[in-house]
């Protein structure tokens, strides 16, 4: 065979064994990209569930009875599971590099940015929510001499005006996060916004409450009114 057949038979043998290479490359490419995906969709389908079962057991507290608003208190260890599960659905690396895709990267980000929030929520501040509860259902109000006793009430509203105040820091993070590209994302974004909204607005009117409880009972002394702590209203806060 003459030299410059062979140059040429040599030459096109590494052409082809280059673009078997490069389409094998592709092809394990392609596979990692479809693994990947199918791995992010389905922690985000586990997170959704877990997420429908934190709203489901917290409307209890939202919109039940007052009866069934304490027994949902006594013990939140419930929506603390859920919610922890939920945030280690979207957790990892895997996450945190879909954050940086085009398009859909602003949308895992607001996404979990807000199952962040809700799990800050479920593990912090609504066991204060039901220390609050604990206190007023567990105290007497009588003082044994015919007069009210007012510490269980002045105690509750203390502590419901910090529970209060995280409630509000909560719901303003996920009112701020922007809308998502994603129809499906962005359906639950607002039904998030939405009952957090109203669960900051419930939190508010009981603190409210709590705080005019005392004088509208008739305990008006310097000692009582001194201790209660008092809330401004959302709409009289100064702007960010």
């Amino acid at each position: 065979m003459p030299s410059h057949a062979r140059t040429v038979t040599r030459t096109t043998h590494r052409v082809r064994n280059a673009l078997l290479v490069v389409l094998l490359l592709l092809v394990v490419c392609a596979a990692a990209a479809g693994f990947s995906g199918f791995k992010l969709y389905k922690s985000a389908m586990s997170a959704k569930a877990h997420l429908n079962n934190v709203v489901n057991a917290a409307k209890v507290i939202k919109d039940g009875s007052t009866d069934d608003m304490v027994k949902a208190l006594s013990d939140v260890s419930y929506i603390q599971k859920e919610a922890a599960a939920a945030k280690q659905d979207v957790s990892g690396g895997l996450w945190t590099l879909a954050e940086k895709m085009p398009v859909v990267g602003g949308d895992v980000k607001t996404a979990r940015t807000a199952i962040g929030t809700i799990d800050d929520f479920a593990q912090t501040t609504l066991p204060q929510l039901g220390k609050v509860v604990t206190t007023l259902t567990g105290a007497s109000l009588s003082s044994g001499d015919g007069q009210l006793n007012m510490e269980p009430i002045i105690a509750a509203a203390q502590q419901l005006a910090t529970v209060d105040q995280s409630v509000q820091s909560q719901a303003r993070t996920i009112e701020d996060l922007p809308d998502a590209k994603l129809g499906v994302v962005n359906n639950a974004l607002q039904n998030g916004k939405t009952q957090m909204a109203a669960l900051a607005q419930v939190t508010e009117n009981l603190s409210g409450m709590l705080n005019m409880l005392p004088n509208f009972l008739g305990a008006n002394s310097a000692a009582t009114t001194c201790c209660l702590p008092r809330r401004i209203p959302r709409s009289a806060e100064p702007a960010a």
